[in-house]
């Protein structure tokens, strides 16, 4: 008899342990799943408010009588991108990304979720009798929610002033925080040449052609050369100088000594004028990867320029195209 009591206690005992342990084991389940609950939710709390930063500057549409002033709309939608991807704290979809949509009409919130952001920036441009008319509107696209819009009236010596505004409101409007750096940057004015700028604005239209034809790169360089005549000190339009000389020299349109040379003189003077140019820096950089095969160094510069430039595609471009060069796939890639 008193062994089976002692049977019997030994098996109760057995069965607390068991309970034990199983309510151990739920209890550790319960907190592992509470912390993925809050784990996920810090995750999307981040994610969420990277996307309400996030934006696509859309094609701006141009309402000038003379269709010859399409480079004009052109040119301030991409100084308007350009100023946007100096902010770092902002993600902003890149050019050749949106100009897919250029003249085409759509819903704006299915344009959000195919670019994979939150705002959308519109707007319009009407060039007559010396001046110009430029409207912009800011939404939330996955909300329908204007957050921003104005009307700039501007004369043709003052417009220049108008994609810097634009992305200093814009910026606001996103409670995007913006560095001291990087309001000054963004301030800038290229130039107060309005005919310099113009020739600079026709040069990146050629430029961005998708097309390694010898006379649109000749067509691109011709419009730069001008822009620093009218205006030799114009630093901007002396970079793209130079990367359009290593271009040249790079498809081996004129692969000679003279053209690197140009494009060295035109780098080295755009960062004489400013030292602190980003886009010096990405000239220097394509010096010398289409120039000599210097990934490394062309890799150095690149790091100099993305200080001023944290967004913008033509660098990243670079970036992905040297890290290809040095068998860096995956950097490339991701690039």
């Amino acid at each position: 008899m008193s062994r089976l009591k002692r049977l019997t206690s030994e098996i109760h005992r057995r069965s607390l342990w068991q309970v034990l342990l199983i309510y151990a084991g739920l209890s550790f389940l319960a907190a592992l799943a509470l912390w993925g609950v809050v784990a996920t939710g810090w995750y999307l709390l981040a994610d969420r408010a990277e996307l309400e930063k996030s934006l696509a500057v859309l094609p701006f549409e141009n309402l000038s009588p003379d269709p010859e002033n399409e480079f004009i709309t052109d040119g301030i939608h991409d100084e308007i991108i350009a100023r946007l991807s100096r902010i770092a704290d902002l993600k902003v979809i890149s050019r050749n990304s949106v100009m897919e949509y250029k003249g085409r009409s759509g819903d704006v919130r299915a344009i959000a979720e195919e670019l994979d952001v939150t705002n959308i920036l519109e707007g319009t441009v009407r060039r007559a009798n010396g001046t110009v008319r430029i409207t912009t509107q800011l939404s939330d696209a996955l909300a329908d929610e204007q957050l921003w819009a104005e009307v700039y009236d501007r004369s043709l010596s003052d417009v220049l002033a108008v994609p810097s505004d634009v992305a200093e409101q814009v910026a606001a409007a996103l409670k995007a925080e913006l560095t001291a750096a990087e309001r000054e940057r963004i301030a800038e004015r290229p130039t107060e040449n309005l005919e310099a700028y113009e020739f600079y604005l026709r040069g990146m239209e050629y430029y961005r052609r998708p097309s390694s034809d010898p006379e649109i790169f000749r067509s691109a360089q011709r419009m730069w050369e001008q822009s620093v005549q009218l205006d030799p000190s114009f630093a901007l339009a002396h970079a793209w100088l130079s990367i359009i000389h290593s271009v040249t020299y790079w498809y081996r349109q004129d692969f000679t000594e003279e053209r690197l040379r140009l494009a060295r003189a035109a780098a080295d003077r755009a960062l004489e004028l400013d030292p602190s140019l980003p886009e010096g820096h990405l000239a220097l950089a394509y010096y010398y990867y289409w120039g000599f095969r210097a990934y490394d160094r062309a890799a150095e510069e690149l790091a100099v320029a993305e200080q001023g430039l944290p967004g913008d595609a033509e660098l990243l471009a670079a970036r992905g195209y040297i890290n290809r060069r040095r068998g860096k796939w995956e950097e490339a890639v991701a690039n």
